[in-house]
């Protein structure tokens, strides 16, 4: 059985065209032609939609129901739109690279590049989003926490923090120059401090919140 999808991906994230073919038994499914492919999307809210749509140059989309075909179906997240391809052999929409392995679902070509984490790195496959952090500019009366993020940054770079990220569905490339936490751990003392008494707010994309709270857990630990 053959599911039809579109897939967005990660650099933290990403996106991408993908099927999904069942070879149980052998069995090859026969298309009715005549059906219509039902479309479905994420709802105008949605960073992953966003960026999708970007990807595929079709911004009215973006925040606009009305350029979409008629009875197209929202769904309100990436699981959502996994079950409800995986459940619909002529429907078609998107969902993040990285989980495209477990989702059961085949990605499809983009520009006639496939959908791999390796072309995701080295460029060729451009229906992709890469992720930016921001922090606060004004740290007046918070020095401590303006260490902390500091420190926070810096672990992100490492070959401790890359690793987390890449576990996690994030895409992202560990070279041999990337240096382990603890060869530049102790440039920043405030990690060697009893900061518990600090909280430090941590927001952005649901896509990114696996990522964001391993990483938490792992340099707080």
């Amino acid at each position: 059985m053959k599911h039809i999808l579109m897939v967005l991906t990660a650099t933290l994230a990403i996106s991408s065209l993908v099927a999904c073919t069942d070879y149980t038994n052998s069995i090859t499914t026969t298309y009715d032609t005549s059906k219509n492919i039902t479309v479905y999307t994420r709802d105008t809210t949605s960073g992953t939609r966003d960026a999708f749509f970007t990807g595929i140059d079709f911004t009215d989309a973006i925040s606009d129901n009305s350029s979409l075909v008629a009875n197209y179906v929202e769904v309100d997240g990436n699981g959502s739109m996994i079950t409800a391809i995986a459940n619909d052999l002529y429907g078609i929409g998107y969902i993040s690279l990285s989980s495209l392995s477990s989702s059961g679902l085949t990605g499809l070509a983009f520009e006639g590049i496939e959908a791999s984490e390796t072309n995701v790195l080295n460029g060729s496959y451009e229906l992709k989003r890469p992720f930016n952090y921001i922090v606060r500019n004004d740290w007046t009366d918070m020095s401590i926490e303006a260490q902390i993020v500091e420190a926070y940054v810096a672990y992100m770079s490492t070959v401790d923090g890359k690793s987390t990220i890449k576990s996690n569905g994030g895409i992202i490339s560990i070279t041999d120059t990337d240096l382990l936490w603890d060869d530049i751990k102790s440039q920043y003392p405030i990690c060697e401090q009893d900061n518990s008494a600090i909280t430090i707010v941590f927001g952005g994309s649901t896509s990114v919140e696996k990522i964001a709270k391993a990483l938490s857990a792992e340099f707080s630990g």
